[in-house]
């Protein structure tokens, strides 16, 4: 079966909103250009907002890893040295890819609402930045970094960046599509080839991704792979001598584990990009009285968007003393009021998968558990499956009450829609030294009418992205990763990305006199 025809049937099935069991074809790898399965046992595609199974998943064999690898060190070759390569070529193709995933942007948004579970308003927001992201890299093809010196009348330099080779792009379940293009995008704008393994439980949107490149020309087949399945495929690619760079976005445990594997390997050391996520905080200001109801909104949008899962949600809110009611106040009617569900109207959708949603609930659990021992406020909205949302895998917004800094519940990243509501500070130097004292994180903001505190605030947080009066906003310029602590090392986006997919060659040419 040709590959678009099977991704089409793939796109319409996920449609309906009840799909029956076994009702999707098998769907494999995609591997020079075409969909192809393995030995491996086929494993279900659940849709989190229903639970159904709706189609089935055979993950990529060790075999497959090394024909991927193999396959990729080839093209790399051709595309860097080819006919057709070159800054222009690259960029031509990154636009085409752009201009195909604006085609098909309703098809994309369908699947990824129901495969990943997101409100399909959500979803198609995705899908937007996914393609605002080719097109920026698309520009920065042509205009990759090099600099010039003559330190001597008859000495040039140069100072060249080239591709690293084949890059293994790890991507995890709660952005898939628009996690994909931040990897791949700069990938290829650097002249790389590329193994993408998105996660398990969302493989869909990727595959279609590996489909719509083959269908603009990215060529030779083998310069873009796609291979679905659980952590040994990681392993195996990470471990594999052909893979040049790294990418991964994930758990901070999963994290860890790529960079020992990285840096243990005899063939040659990796420095891989690991952005992991952390425990972020957002902090109320005094003189915000006026806009209590729309910083409300915007802790609502940042702490439970893609249901909490986001490794720059507003896990944490700091409010100061003299807001700290009326601000907690709103923000509860915001959650009794929430719409969940994957539809157009939705605001929060469901958890990933069980196991997600049980370790969800355990959390709420220990909430409660903290204020039966008298050491919060517990648990004063939401944390319970809404009438209704018994078959999906529901949690509703959650608000926890005046955590201590120190508690777990504070300090640790638990990927769901619970937001802990700190003690409220008394002065911003306060607030400073509480924000940071969770090592560094991906994110942080301030809402504040004050542009010399926001000043403070922005140069004194450890953290890789500060907003300012606003959150949870990513741009395909700003570069976008951790600041310390277990959030990783190394960006996504902007020029940075290219710095992580490229390296430096000093090149030094003395001259013969006329």
């Amino acid at each position: 079966m040709p590959s678009s025809t099977l991704f089409r049937g793939i796109a319409l099935q996920t449609s309906r909103q009840i799909p029956k069991v076994g009702s999707l074809p098998l769907t494999g790898s995609f591997i020079q250009g075409k969909v192809v399965s393995s030995t491996e046992e086929p494993l279900p595609i659940h849709a989190p907002g229903t639970g159904e199974v709706i189609g089935r998943m055979v993950p990529a064999s060790k075999a497959q890893v090394d024909e991927a690898v193999t396959t990729a060190e080839k093209a790399f070759e051709i595309y860097q040295w080819g006919p057709r390569a070159g800054m222009e070529r690259r960029s031509e193709l990154l636009w085409s890819i752009s201009q195909r995933l604006a085609d098909e942007a309703g098809l994309l948004g369908q699947v990824e609402s129901i495969n990943g579970g997101k409100p399909r308003a959500d979803a198609d927001m995705d899908i937007q930045e996914a393609i605002r992201v080719f097109r920026y890299y698309a520009g920065v093809a042509t205009q990759l970094p090099e600099t010039h010196h003559s330190p001597e009348p008859l000495v040039s330099q140069t100072v060249l960046r080239e591709p690293r080779g084949v890059c293994a792009l790890i991507v995890p379940f709660n952005y898939p599509l628009v996690l994909a293009a931040w990897k791949v995008a700069p990938a290829l704008a650097c002249g790389n080839a590329i193994v993408l393994k998105p996660a398990l439980e969302t493989p869909l949107t990727a595959l279609h991704l590996g489909r719509i490149c083959a269908e603009t020309g990215l060529s030779p087949p083998g310069l873009l792979s796609v291979l679905p399945g659980g952590g040994n495929v990681g392993e195996w690619l990470v471990g594999h001598p052909g893979v040049k760079h790294v990418s991964f976005t994930g758990s901070p445990r999963s994290g860890r584990q790529v960079a020992l594997a990285c840096h243990a390997r005899e063939d040659r050391l990796i420095r891989p990009t690991l952005e992991l996520g952390g425990k972020n905080t957002i902090v109320i200001d005094a003189g915000m009285e006026d806009r209590v109801e729309e910083i409300a909104k915007a802790i609502f949008d940042g702490a439970f968007g893609n249901a909490g899962q986001n490794c720059c949600a507003a896990s944490r809110v700091l409010v100061h003393e003299g807001l700290h009611h009326s601000l907690l106040s709103s923000l509860q009617s915001l959650i009794r009021q929430a719409k969940l569900g994957v539809g157009k109207n939705a605001q929060v959708g469901p958890m990933i998968s069980a196991q997600a949603l049980e370790r969800a609930k355990d959390v709420v659990q220990m909430a409660r558990d903290a204020h039966d021992q008298g050491r919060s406020g517990g648990v004063v909205q939401g944390g319970k499956v809404e009438e209704g949302q018994e078959t999906g895998y529901y949690l509703s917004p959650t608000l926890l009450l005046d955590i201590p800094d120190t508690h777990d519940l504070a300090t640790k990243e638990h990927f769901a829609p619970i937001l802990a509501s700190l003690k409220p500070f008394s002065n911003l130097e306060e607030a400073i030294s509480r924000v940071n004292a969770t090592g560094g994180c991906i994110a942080s903001g301030i809402w504040t009418p004050h542009p010399d505190r926001a000043h403070r605030f922005t140069r004194a947080v450890r953290a890789g992205t500060v907003w300012v009066n606003g959150y949870n906003a990513t741009y395909p310029w700003l570069p976008f990763g951790g600041a310390g602590g277990g959030s990783g090392y190394g960006r996504d986006l902007g020029m940075e990305a290219i710095h992580e997919f490229s390296s430096t060659k000093s090149v030094t040419h003395f001259h013969s006199p006329c």
